[in-house]
């Protein structure tokens, strides 16, 4: 998921800093709403052949998605600073807008759901049809909890990894877990 991320994030970027910056709780969950109604719509494009006419993602995530692209707009320069911190770099000036937003959630979504397995689709119409009810505050905290919880997690099992190589941990490998979320 990190590297799709990453992908948008560097065709926005200027120039890399030398160490990069946290990400804000906000910011994680920024990210989180702002792109979860490409992720919706794109999940039920993928899942539609192999779920059942009754599907949630069929018949009641567009009003869902259309909710949360209609909540998550005053977030969207926080998710792309966000998104561009995970990247490595910093979004240029002008790529605050909702064209430049448009342009990398689609990106990151479309790498993300073309690895949706169709064994997969019925959980996660279960689990789109559980958080749809949920106001959009709540699915931020909530998701921006669980990513902060996963970025801790490999942060901790990389430092783990170089502690008992002895050596600091490599960058370039996939396993690199991004930026760390900000402790305060």
């Amino acid at each position: 998921m990190i590297q799709h991320i990453v992908a948008a994030a560097m065709l926005l970027a200027q120039a890399a800093p030398a160490e990069r910056p946290c990400i804000t709780h906000e910011e994680a969950a920024d990210m989180a709403v702002s792109l979860l109604p490409f992720l919706i719509d794109a999940a039920a494009e993928r899942c539609r052949p192999h779920l059942g006419a009754g599907a949630f993602l069929l018949t009641g995530a567009g009003e869902w998605s259309a909710r949360l692209r209609r909540d998550s707009v005053p977030r969207r320069a926080s998710a792309l600073r966000g998104i561009g911190k995970l990247g490595g770099a910093a979004p240029p000036g002008g790529a605050s807008g909702d064209a430049a937003f448009d342009f990398v959630a689609q990106l990151v979504t479309g790498g993300l759901t073309q690895n949706i397995q169709p064994e997969n689709c019925p959980q996660i119409d279960t689990i789109a049809q559980s958080l749809s009810p949920l106001p959009t505050d709540n699915i931020a905290r909530l998701v921006g909890a669980g990513v902060a919880l996963a970025m801790t997690a490999n942060r901790n099992q990389a430092e783990t990894e170089a502690e008992a190589s002895r050596e600091g941990p490599d960058p370039d490998q996939e396993g690199d877990p991004g930026p760390p979320i900000c402790r305060s």
